[in-house]
């Protein structure tokens, strides 16, 4: 799938208000979100850009107001196959950027005072990946010699919510559209394209029919290009009037493109496996010193390939 499309998408949900605290309340589940109301949370997106490395696309940042106080939740969306392992910098640099700006931008006198303090800053990792997230997730265990020296370095630690490690139980109450992204996105990265739409069709009757065009429009950007238009248009159409009829006449239609999808992606699995071991033989070769013409007419691989198999 295209990935920025598919990072557009999950933003674009992840940023609607009541989507953002039904994630902090289910999935996060942390304890001050069910006191929080819709109208606490305030999108901050753009606020805070820092001086740093970081590529904000898909950063996500709610801000609460609590009276003189104020508490950010910044949410990274790690929705790619391959794992940052600098996620703790990147926590660092954007906790960094936040308390420094409220510090520099209060009043001279008021951070002087001993009751000052800076903004809490709840740092969140989301995380599709099919892999096991394995990046350190305490600054202090990613810090050379963090454990010797202790509470003596700087620590904290971000809450990760990876999609592959969530219990079961909570896919099996579906409450609103976010449920059901979350629940088609979990089987249709697996690889279980044709039981991610009978759960779609399914469960699209448990959720209020508010939401119906929330996951229409995500479903869309998560197929990209491969969907044709007739078949969006026909989807949009169907879930924006709320017609169970032509929405379940639209699941006939993806599951048909679903399993036509699954069987593309057998073809071209077998593409895949069958270059990769091209190239495990065109490496056995090498390392058994022999003439690189010979294993270009072994393998089929052109000449500078294999030398730059040779040379990495």
């Amino acid at each position: 799938m295209p990935e920025q499309v598919y990072d557009r998408g999950f933003k674009r949900e992840f940023l609607k208000t009541k989507y953002f605290l039904h994630f902090l309340r289910k999935y996060v589940k942390l304890p001050l979100a069910d006191f929080l109301k819709e109208s606490d949370l305030i999108a901050a997106n753009g606020e805070h850009q820092g001086r740093d490395f970081l590529d904000r696309r898909s950063d996500v940042v709610f801000r609460v107001q609590n009276g003189e106080r104020e508490i950010y939740f910044f949410v990274a969306l790690e929705l790619q196959a391959k794992m940052d392992f600098s996620m703790p910098m990147r926590m660092f640099f954007y906790l960094s950027d936040i308390i420094r700006e409220s510090f520099t931008n209060a009043d001279k006198q008021q951070r002087e005072r001993k009751d000052y303090q800076p903004p809490a800053v709840v740092p969140i990792v989301f995380y599709s990946g099919r892999r096991e997230w394995t990046a350190k997730k305490s600054f202090r265990k990613y810090t050379y010699q963090g454990d010797v020296f202790g509470d003596r370095v700087i620590d904290f630690s971000y809450e990760l919510v990876s999609l592959r490690d969530l219990p079961e139980d909570i896919f099996q109450n579906v409450e609103n559209g976010f449920d059901l992204i979350m629940t088609f996105t979990r089987m249709w990265l697996d690889g279980q394209y044709l039981d991610a739409v009978s759960e779609l069709k399914e469960d699209i009757r448990m959720i209020p029919s508010s939401d119906f065009l929330d996951v229409a429009d995500f479903v869309i950007d998560l197929y990209g290009d491969s969907m044709n238009n007739s078949l969006k248009t026909e989807m949009i159409d169907a879930f924006e009037k709320g017609d169970l009829e032509k929405m379940d006449a639209v699941f006939g239609d993806l599951y048909h493109w679903a399993d036509d999808l699954r069987e593309d992606g057998k073809k071209e699995g077998f593409k895949v496996g069958k270059h990769e071991g091209i190239i495990e033989t065109a490496q056995k070769m090498l390392r058994e010193k022999m003439d690189i013409s010979l294993i270009a007419k072994c393998t089929g691989l052109s000449e500078n390939e294999i030398e730059e198999l040779q040379n990495k």
